[in-house]
């Protein structure tokens, strides 16, 4: 695909279409929410023409009206403690994009969808909760674009919140009483996870014949239950990384992979569905360079890693006698001790 050319024809901020009350003004960040990297979250999402001519401004008006709901989103992040709910608005681009919908979807280059989004995922203004995008294509289609801040929201709550744009719902920003904050000075920089070299963005299309395929090799009969299409493909990718590593000059010490969990699925879990901010926590699996790790035991390791995230966790998470474990896997991962892959579902954000 040729160059995506977008024109910003307007920014504006939309607050709230009520103001939010003073015992409100602050909300803080749970001991996850601290943890988060200060980046943005960006999703996009493309709808075919013909779209109603009144779009903008009932897009405008469901948005003012849902961050009453949301109110934090139109707030100022402070520093790595909390949110000033100040009401000063969510960032809204008004754009046209010099090409058709089709054009984009069928030649995707993700390099160039970020030119759909408000802002990039990682930029200067780290303060800004939240920002909008409406692009319009010259066939009438639209691309909505929406970058939410990791230091309050992970993929199942920027998905609760599209949701509610559409229609209003209940929500609770309490994960603070869940995870209380804690003082991460000198422990823990949120940016120290930020990848400060240049990123690169492949799609792999894995089918359902595909699917069916690796399925037959990572049965093995010793499972209790048959593989997810996610943990299938995870351990897939995981594999063949590792097969990689191995081959290089110098391999590392050992090999880990990391499932991102949603906290709010555990069974007899206290945290409600529709309790917003980062409630996840990374199941880390390690496999040993001296053997070799076939692939049924690749998805045994990750299952067995995602199991162990259990209601008890929960407590050792809120309490923080998980923090040293975390802390020396950083430091394997930060210091070249092992290779690293991370692996994150959004097929209901589970494993």
């Amino acid at each position: 695909m040729a160059k995506l050319i977008v024109e910003i024809k307007s920014k504006e901020m939309i607050k709230p279409c009520s103001p939010t009350p003073n015992h409100l003004k602050t909300l803080q960040l749970s001991f996850l929410d601290q943890f988060a990297p200060p980046v943005h979250m960006p999703f996009i999402f493309f709808y075919k023409a013909p779209i109603s001519q009144t779009a903008d401004n009932l897009l405008k008006k469901s948005l003012s009206k849902t961050l009453v709901q949301f109110y934090p989103l139109a707030g100022r992040i402070e520093g790595n403690s909390w949110i000033n709910c100040n009401d000063e608005g969510v960032v809204y681009c008004d754009a046209y994009v010099l090409c058709s919908l089709a054009e984009v979807i069928e030649n995707l280059n993700y390099e160039e969808l970020i030119r759909l989004l408000p802002f990039a995922p990682v930029h200067e203004n780290k303060s800004i909760v939240a920002g909008v995008q409406v692009n319009h294509f010259r066939c009438g289609g639209m691309a909505i674009g929406v970058s939410i801040s990791h230091k309050i929201a992970d993929a199942a709550t920027i998905a609760t919140f599209v949701n509610a744009w559409a229609a209003n719902t209940g929500i609770k920003f309490d994960a603070a009483s869940f995870f209380p904050p804690m003082n991460l000075d000198g422990m823990y920089d949120p940016e120290s996870i930020i990848c400060k070299e240049r990123m690169v963005t492949r799609r792999l299309i894995f089918d359902k014949d595909t699917i069916n395929r690796i399925r037959e090799q990572g049965v093995d009969g010793q499972q209790e239950k048959a593989p997810t299409r996610a943990e299938l493909v995870s351990a897939f990718l995981w594999k063949q990384f590792i097969n990689i590593s191995k081959a290089q000059p110098t391999p590392p010490k050992f090999f880990g992979a990391i499932q991102v969990v949603n906290l709010r699925t555990i069974k007899t879990s206290p945290i409600g569905g529709n309790c917003y901010g980062n409630l996840f926590w990374s199941a880390v699996a390690h496999a040993p360079v001296e053997t070799e790790t076939k692939y049924p035991e690749a998805i045994a390791k990750l299952r067995t890693a995602v199991k162990q995230i259990d209601k008890n966790y929960l407590e050792q998470i809120k309490t923080g006698e998980c923090l040293l474990e975390m802390q020396n896997d950083h430091h394997s991962f930060s210091q070249g001790e092992a290779n690293l892959c991370s692996f994150s579902s959004c097929i209901r954000f589970q494993p």
